[in-house]
């Protein structure tokens, strides 16, 4: 799970919210990047998948937003996910531009990072986009993220 300290909401334009509930068996740090299971929310790790392209496509699909609060193991309780916004979120070491296409970072084949994201260039993969240049190298990046789930981008099925 993420500390916390990578995602910081950023001013700029309305910011959504809403609430999930969450199982007292999750755990969700502030800044993760939270998707929908089973009608509740959980960070993006729990979304593994037999491949990459699977595991980025499901974490598109159900993504809610990012965390807002927190929630500790055994308490099941509601959080407050921000699923519109700005937010600078922590990335691979590198130059971006602005436009490019962010998704949830991969640990390795299966499993998503709960608060990094990745340059994608698939549009299925897609959480947001990143809002300006980065000519020298950085490890965080300010993206406008919206929610697959909620909201005016929402594509429920």
């Amino acid at each position: 799970m993420a500390t916390g300290a990578g995602h910081r909401h950023r001013g700029g334009g309305e910011q959504y919210v809403t609430a999930m509930e969450v199982d007292s068996a999750t755990v969700i740090d502030r800044g993760d990047i939270v998707c929908m299971s089973s009608k509740k929310a959980v960070p993006a790790s729990t979304l593994t998948a037999a491949s990459s392209d699977l595991t980025l496509t499901g974490v598109a699909d159900a993504f809610i937003g990012i965390a807002r609060d927190s929630t500790a193991a055994g308490e099941a309780t509601d959080i407050s996910i921000d699923t519109e916004g700005l937010a600078e979120m922590p990335i691979t070491s590198g130059t971006y531009k602005s436009g490019e296409m962010v998704s949830a970072a991969l640990t390795d084949l299966s499993a998503a990072k709960d608060a990094e994201v990745a340059i994608t260039t698939d549009t299925t993969y897609a959480i947001g986009v990143i809002m300006k240049n980065y000519d020298a190298a950085t490890t965080s990046v300010l993206i406008r993220f919206w929610s697959s789930t909620h909201g005016s981008n929402a594509h429920q099925t």
